[in-house]
């Protein structure tokens, strides 16, 4: 075969590049440069030595591909089969012991996997278990609750040899919380982030003293039963304060049989215990669950009392009795809000206005399908918010009075927010309970002077046409929406819903917007269906 001489790319080459990139720029750069590196009159050629063979650019390339591309490019030749199958391990989730093969792979490649999820494991997952002594990441799935007794003790005994033989876990997620020892803190001094899907059970203390020592703890997510606030009011005050960054509370919907919000004799009283609590100086998000009545005294205001610092906040929904209290303590003890979400609160319009008077840096605003005149709020954040604001997420509200009026109102309010936000990147207004009938007027947004350049998500769902419209200016519509569009060169994600007056021509509308250049591509990625 007829030989043809060609330069690689060299990692001194690169290197300058690399440099001056972030990782994922630098694995395009490479991923590039190499592929025409390779390119030789049509074909693709597979050398003997490349960029490939050196480590660190091989991991940062893997880095950035899914495990389905690792095991599609191993298919490529012999050479990239034996490139990418350190790789192939990395990610591995484990459905069943059972199968002889798939069963002695695993084994055999066990040091080389990091991010393992494990479930329906069988009684004699303890001895297979141990092989996996490198992970950075573990998921436990509960084991189902028909099984034995020892069926499940046997895979939670085999669960926690397990955690403590990967001392440099980063993630650990636990469907089960049974048994929770102190050893688990002890072992696992560089875990980063803690994630309970099950409600806690009673924790004893010396896995809590441990907690709280904890060296390097930043997230945790933590699963509540409503009939068990105490055990977890407990485990949350014994969290690290040095690191903890991030915490996020899930609520149960049911646990054991018993539904949500039944209490249980053995359950504490419910009084105000925030003198017990420490204070997180460095926790700076503050996501609560969907529901939370029932657990505002003994959870949601010693967390709001302890996190001062917290910048980005996500309100549950608590005791109608209650909100005020919440507005209260929100605006007395996080004078630092950035990001305010309020889709899980019912809140008067009256309650919300005094709730974002005081936060004049809004960055992110995420506003709830249970409010009214949601246009009145959103006025009031722009009056004092505008150059700050970069997300603005609306739901249109179902079954109001007058729709017609509070959908352009709403329409209005919103083109003045693209119109005198220019640091917005992301706008969505999406319809309520699937309610295809409401829908905001395109006219507002599209005739709006955009002040913003760095849009990265757009979505949008119109519907109210004026019926005095003409083709003419329905076209001028679509060509300068499509012309602001194609301009935003940052625009990552969108999604536009939205079709012509159902007593226009059809083929008339298509030659006219063909006539100015719009083809069914065009259409189709702005969301217009004809």
């Amino acid at each position: 075969m007829h030989q043809v001489a060609m330069a690689y790319p060299t990692i001194d080459s690169l290197t300058p590049s690399i440099h001056l990139l972030n990782s994922s720029q630098a694995a395009k750069k490479i991923a590039s440069d190499t592929s025409r590196a390779l390119c030789i009159r049509g074909q693709r050629t597979i050398p003997s030595s490349i960029i490939f063979d050196l480590p660190p650019i091989m991991k940062t390339i893997c880095s950035h591909l899914s495990n389905v591309d690792i095991w599609r490019y191993r298919a490529v030749s012999r050479t990239w089969c034996v490139l990418f199958e350190p790789y192939r391990w990395e990610y591995v989730k484990w459905h069943s012991l059972e199968g002889t093969r798939v069963k002695q792979l695993l084994i055999e490649n066990a040091t080389r996997v990091q991010h393992l999820t494990i479930s329906n494991s069988r009684k004699d997952a303890q001895q297979e278990l141990r092989g996996f002594i490198n992970l950075k990441s573990l998921h436990l799935v509960s084991r189902p609750p028909g099984e034995d007794v020892s069926t499940r003790e046997e895979y939670m005994r085999s669960s926690w040899d397990l955690i403590r033989d990967n001392p440099g876990l980063w993630t650990l997620r636990l469907d089960f919380t049974r048994g929770i020892v102190a050893q688990l803190f002890c072992h696992c001094d560089h875990l980063d982030h803690l994630d309970l899907d099950e409600p806690l059970h009673q924790t004893s203390d010396s896995a809590l003293a441990a907690l709280k020592r904890h060296p390097s703890l930043r997230s945790v997510t933590l699963t509540i039963a409503i009939d068990r606030v105490d055990v977890s009011a407990s485990f949350l005050r014994h969290l690290p304060t040095a690191t903890l960054q991030h915490l996020a509370i899930e609520v149960a919907c049911s646990l054991s049989g018993d539904s949500i919000g039944k209490p249980t004799t053995t359950s504490a009283p419910i009084v105000n215990n925030s003198s017990v609590w420490p204070t997180f100086p460095l926790l700076r998000q503050l996501n609560f669950g969907a529901n939370l009545a029932r657990a505002e005294d003994l959870i949601v205001f010693p967390l709001l009392q302890s996190c001062p610092n917290v910048i980005d906040l996500m309100l549950p929904k608590v005791k109608y009795e209650k909100t005020s209290s919440v507005i209260d303590a929100v605006i007395k003890h996080c004078p630092n809000l950035q990001i305010l979400d309020l889709r899980c609160l019912d809140i008067d319009e009256s309650e919300i206005l005094r709730l974002v008077e005081p936060y004049t840096q809004l960055r992110e605003l995420y506003l709830g399908r249970f409010m009214n005149s949601r246009e009145c709020v959103l006025t009031a954040v722009l009056d004092q918010c505008a150059k700050t604001l970069e997300v603005i997420d609306v739901p249109i509200k179902a079954g109001v009075m007058k729709m017609d009026e509070a959908a352009t109102a709403l329409s209005r309010t919103l083109g003045r927010a693209l119109a005198g936000c220019p640091r917005l990147r992301e706008l969505k207004v999406h319809e309520d309970w699937l309610c295809e009938d409401n829908a905001i007027p395109i006219s507002d947004l599209v005739h709006a002077s955009w002040a913003s350049s760095q849009i990265e998500h757009l979505r949008a769902e119109f519907g109210q046409w004026d019926e005095a419209l003409t083709v003419g200016e329905f076209v001028d519509i679509v060509a300068r929406l499509h012309g602001f569009l194609s301009a935003q060169s940052r625009l990552k994600c969108l999604y536009l819903k939205w079709t012509i007056p159902e007593n226009w021509d059809r083929r008339k509308v298509k030659n006219a917007l063909r006539a100015a250049g719009m083809d069914a591509i065009s259409l189709k990625w702005i969301g217009l269906k004809i």
